[in-house]
């Protein structure tokens, strides 16, 4: 277990005012307040960017004047999107380290193998890019900016009846506690609507030849095939195997195939997916600025636009939360369930009394290497 301590440069001056900035100004002290980070640092779910758009928001208050006259800084914990890796770097946190408050996970494996843990030793936990729908139950110290991923389902499988005439699917699924629960809700939908699912077929984390459950879809000869994998990686190679077998059929899939790190590396042969995802409404001035932001900083794009954007809120939310109420995990999670309309980088969302969010699930397309909203 790699471990980060960070104390960033103040490469940003963002004028950034909390909700308490009326407070008269509290001397600076030498002291920081150290939060958690755990989140996939290396491996294939380091292309979510999720610790790139945590530290940019860390920077930008930082530089600020950070949190009543203190400094934040982050103790990293690369939990690579793995169970175990995650326990590890939660148990660091909070038995060494004596953090109160953590970010992460920033997937599902992540945040479903820690929530009980944080939830046990009242650790504020705040999680992104984790849309388990069990996550919703796990504790009162367990929030996410991430609305559950079964939230998609209507829409996307009245869009596959209704809008393509979709017939006869095929579900390829990672048996990851992301990827697996959208491909049985997509499953139940579709079928719910009157389609038939004609292959359903599974697929391990460490797999990286899939030619037999596809030749299995081919032979089943359905109209259209929905791809439900943990990260982009595993969603690229799958997609050059079909090219490589010859299957040609309208494809769906969950955030995974329509990343830009798919599109940067399937090149044309990427356009015509379509995929499933919250609405990122480009058009919002605290969304566009943070795009700004984030490609001036690191060069490119949020690689996972809302997804990304929502590791960003989190950081801000939490220094909202201690600069008004402290580091006391009972008084942060108190003050999360008061929040209801935040504007943040992914859009306009609040908690509900089970610390989730809700957000507007909607179809996107990929075409001429562009990522284009289908929204009505």
């Amino acid at each position: 277990m790699k471990r980060y301590i960070l104390f960033p440069a103040l490469l940003l001056a963002f004028a950034v005012c909390f909700s308490g900035c009326d407070k008269p100004a509290v001397p600076e002290t030498s002291e920081s307040i150290r939060i958690g980070f755990i989140g996939p640092i290396t491996g294939p779910a380091a292309k979510y960017g999720a610790d790139k758009a945590a530290l940019l928001a860390l920077e930008e208050i930082n530089a600020a004047g950070g949190v009543n006259g203190q400094k934040l800084e982050f103790i990293m914990e690369d939990g690579r999107c793995e169970a175990k890796d995650a326990l590890d770097a939660i148990n660091k946190l909070i038995n060494v380290d004596n953090v109160q408050v953590v970010l992460g996970g920033h997937c599902s494996p992540e945040t479903v193998a820690i929530a009980p843990v944080a939830e046990q030793n009242q650790v504020l936990l705040l999680a992104s890019l984790s849309s388990n729908p069990d996550i919703r139950t796990m504790g009162d110290y367990v929030f996410r900016t991430t609305a559950e991923s079964v939230a998609r389902v209507p829409n996307t499988t009245q869009e596959m009846r209704e809008t393509y005439n979709i017939e006869k699917l095929a579900i390829l699924s990672e048996e990851t506690s992301y990827a697996r629960p959208i491909a049985d809700g997509i499953a139940k939908g579709f079928e719910a609507r009157g389609g038939s699912v004609v292959a359903f077929e599974s697929i391990l984390p460490e797999d990286k030849d899939f030619r037999s459950q596809l030749l299995k879809v081919k032979q089943e000869n359905p109209d259209a095939i929905y791809i439900s994998t943990q990260a982009p990686d595993k969603a690229i190679l799958i997609l050059q195997q079909m090219q490589e077998l010859g299957m040609e059929m309208q494809i769906f899939g969950n955030e995974s195939v329509g990343s830009i790190p798919l599109i940067e590396e399937l090149g044309e042969s990427a356009n015509g997916i379509l995929f499933d995802s919250a609405l990122y409404d480009k058009t919002q001035p605290e969304v566009a600025q943070f795009i700004e932001k984030y490609q001036s900083r690191y060069g490119s794009e949020p690689p996972y636009g809302l997804l990304t954007a929502e590791s960003y809120d989190a950081v801000y939310i939490i220094a909202q939360a201690i600069d008004e109420v402290g580091t006391d995990p009972e008084k942060v999670r108190d003050y999360l369930y008061s929040v209801k309309e935040y504007h943040g980088a992914s859009g306009t969302f609040g908690f509900d009394e089970n610390g989730d969010v809700k957000r507007r699930f909607i179809l996107s397309e990929i075409r001429d290497g562009r990522i284009v909203q289908l929204a009505d």
